[in-house]
């Protein structure tokens, strides 16, 4: 799913970068943003977030404005996921 950047948008900060953002009534999260802030290597993430049975159906893709005015297609999970009990190995 692809979505355009909603001018109704949340945006929450994690070490001074914008991780979730909310569209549709919908919250979701940025996990390369939070992967970033943590110091995690986003590439092996995104590769579990990938293999994983629950997450691999919820992970969407959005449209998003960065810091320097330009659009960017950014991974994102439903908020909900963000502790993910039901996941192989949680998020």
């Amino acid at each position: 799913m692809k979505s355009e950047n909603s001018p109704h948008a949340l945006w929450c900060a994690l070490n001074g970068r914008g991780v979730s953002i909310a569209e549709g009534g919908k919250a979701y999260f940025s996990p390369r943003h939070v992967c970033d802030a943590l110091g995690i290597a986003w590439p092996r993430q995104f590769t579990k977030i990938k293999d994983d049975a629950v997450l691999s159906r919820t992970v969407t893709e959005m449209i998003t404005v960065a810091a320097d005015g330009k659009k960017r297609v950014q991974t994102m999970i439903p908020i909900e996921f963000a502790n993910c009990q039901e996941c192989r190995d949680g998020w």
